[in-house]
């Protein structure tokens, strides 16, 4: 952990990003490193298929 102006960075353990969750932060573990979690949906779309493939 590593504070900047009285703020905590708290890392995930194993892939080093910073978590802003307070599951993860208590964890220490963000959704795409625990297997006991599904990760955040990602925003994906549908779209139709491209022509000629």
């Amino acid at each position: 952990m590593e504070g900047r102006g009285g703020v905590c960075t708290v890392r995930c353990r194993h892939c080093h990003r910073p978590l802003t969750d307070p599951e993860s932060r208590a964890l220490r573990l963000g959704p795409e490193c625990d297997p006991g979690r599904a990760p955040a949906p990602r925003g994906d779309v549908e779209q139709e298929q491209l022509p000629g493939l």
